[in-house]
């Protein structure tokens, strides 16, 4: 576990450098109209990959799983998965060219686009695919190095822009995501133990398990997509292209920032699965206990990111950019958030009954992204798409948590889940309120202050009553985390 996760967590971090790298460039050398354009490109693959082709994943980790730890192999289970792969990118790729004309005009393009789409509808999916079946036989690093690959390759094609002297168009962007996906994804499977597809066939049984499981994903995968781009619609419709192009680069700086912990799911779901398969719920009641400290963690993190994100964005940023920067104030609010469902996600993978209710939140988080964008985008521009889709991940996590207690899995009351809340809002108003510079000397000063609060807290006698240091606390809630040693109190549980 601890190799694995060092191995993901590295990959992670240098992936997350040539991110950074790629979007100094794309500021300097494509246009917010190509980028935006190239976006909406991107959202019409990832709607034919969400409600398609790649819903039934998580049935592929979860019965994959379960067949690698009792049989050491994931053939049938695997072959009832490609048997469904090429029959739903069949179905993508024709409706792809049915809805060609209206793909055209809203890319706002003069030649087709279908070539580019079909091809996107079947290596985005086949590469994620390649990244779920070598997670459900514990080769967890496998998604360290996709993303590895895949933004290394982007970079490269972006960092030749220079020297190739052309004006890069969408299709160009298209073509430096589409590579380094396929070579990702033939990296996953190739290094995979052959024995791990011993007995791969077909079955009808297995086929009609995983379709069983998963049969209202694609329901979710609706509003996974809407979180996901509504914003970048909305923002086409109201304020154009060059609008979508500003607010998703502003985006991708917080999807850089959330790196470090996007793989704890993916790292995490099989030790869930496997903790719950042997009936320990010890073991999962101190990884429950771990995520509020862990989210208020993250919040102090983005507090502190936010003193410094003013001149990384001047060192980032063309000023065709400069709408970006209240963007992504508002966007890193929502970290912890997005940490609180990246963790809470394994136990829904794990608890096969909770799936519905997953569904009917992450409707209620659709809605009220797209309610939020369609009332305040008209308003407040991109910054408005922004507050739409923080607020959704901050009621989302809280529904999240709502629900799985539903299972009769004990969570800390309700409202210590805001507490993250309080620490980064403060920060963003701050910033807005009385500019970049007095913003972060603010939030140095509460910073500072904090922290003598806490060590006043925390002096030797307080530590003798509460049996643990910060250092044992801070060590006892990773470890928790990875559902791999005791518990130690936690002063937020």
């Amino acid at each position: 576990m601890g190799r694995s996760y060092l191995i993901v967590i590295t990959c992670q971090g240098l992936a997350a450098v040539a991110a950074l790298a790629s979007l100094r460039w794309l500021a300097t050398y494509v246009d917010p109209e190509t980028f935006g354009r190239y976006s909406l490109y991107q959202s019409v693959v990832a709607a034919g990959a969400l409600f398609l082709v790649s819903w039934p994943n998580a049935a592929l980790l979860r019965f994959g799983r379960e067949e690698w730890t009792r049989h050491g192999t994931v053939g049938a289970t695997l072959g009832a998965r490609a048997l469904l792969f090429v029959a739903t990118t069949s179905i993508a790729v024709a409706v792809a060219w049915v809805f060609d004309p209206q793909l055209r005009a809203f890319l706002h393009v003069d030649q087709s686009p279908f070539v580019w789409v079909a091809v996107g509808v079947v290596i985005v999916p086949a590469a994620e695919l390649a990244v779920y079946v070598n997670q459900a036989i514990g080769r967890t690093e496998v998604y360290g190095y996709s993303p590895l690959i895949t933004r290394i390759g982007f970079f490269a094609g972006i960092a030749l822009i220079p020297f190739l002297e052309v004006k890069p168009g969408w299709t160009y962007l298209a073509c430096w995501l589409i590579g380094p996906t396929a070579a990702a994804g033939a990296f996953a499977l190739t290094t995979m133990p052959r024995a791990s597809f011993s007995g791969f066939t077909v079955s009808s049984p297995t086929v009609i398990t995983l379709l069983r499981y998963s049969w209202t994903l694609p329901f979710a995968a609706i509003s996974t997509y809407v979180v996901n781009w509504i914003d970048s619609w909305v923002i086409r419709g109201v304020l154009g292209i060059s609008s979508v192009g500003v607010y998703n680069w502003a985006y991708q700086t917080t999807t850089i920032a959330s790196l470090a912990f996007a793989p704890l799911a993916v790292v995490l779901t099989p030790r869930v699965i496997d903790a719950r398969l042997k009936n320990d719920p010890a073991r999962i009641k101190r990884y429950v206990d771990a995520i509020l400290p862990a989210a208020t963690a993250m919040a102090i993190v983005v507090a502190v990111m936010f003193m410094f994100a003013f001149p990384l964005f001047n060192l980032l940023a063309a000023p065709s950019y400069a709408r970006a920067y209240l963007v992504i104030l508002i966007l890193l609010a929502a970290l912890p958030f997005q940490l609180i469902a990246y963790l809470v996600t394994p136990l829904a993978n794990a608890y096969e009954r909770l799936l519905p209710r997953i569904v009917l939140v992450s409707a209620c988080i659709a809605g009220i992204n797209a309610a939020g964008d369609l009332i305040l985008v008209p308003t407040l521009g991109i910054a408005g798409a922004a507050i739409a889709t923080t607020g959704a991940f901050t009621i989302g996590g809280l529904l999240l948590i709502t629900v799985i207690r539903a299972e009769g899995i004990e969570f800390a009351p309700l409202w210590h889940y805001t507490i993250p809340a309080f620490i980064v809002l403060p920060g963003v108003l701050a910033l807005y309120s009385v500019g970049p510079l007095r913003g972060a000397v603010v939030i140095g000063a509460v910073s500072l202050f904090s922290l003598a609060g806490a060590m006043y807290w925390y002096r030797p006698s307080r530590r003798a009553a509460l049996g643990a240091t910060p250092l044992s606390i801070m060590v006892g809630t990773t470890r928790a985390l990875a559902l791999s040693d005791h518990h130690v109190p936690s002063p937020l549980g």
